[in-house]
């Protein structure tokens, strides 16, 4: 099995979306902002970032991505990354 078919299995394994609370704070922060956090309702690291905005009340827009590179947004991939 190549890179490209264990990226799709592992992404098709995943719930396509947040749900709940998780699924109302995603609509709440829908709205174009300057600040956009690009996360995966799954991401443990990006809850600590996620927990700080929503707490200090900063506005930002939510971005829901995938694991998989190739439904990655556009932007995302242009953003130089270390």
């Amino acid at each position: 099995m190549n890179p490209t078919q264990t990226l799709k299995m592992g992404d098709a394994k995943l719930f396509p979306h947040a749900t709940g609370a998780a699924e109302q704070m995603v609509r709440e922060h829908e709205k174009e902002e300057p600040l956009k956090l690009y996360s995966g309702w799954f991401c443990p690291f990006v809850q600590r970032v996620l927990i700080v905005l929503l707490e200090k009340k900063i506005p930002f827009q939510y971005i829901e991505v995938h694991l998989s590179p190739f439904r990655l947004p556009l932007l995302l991939l242009l953003t130089k990354r270390r």
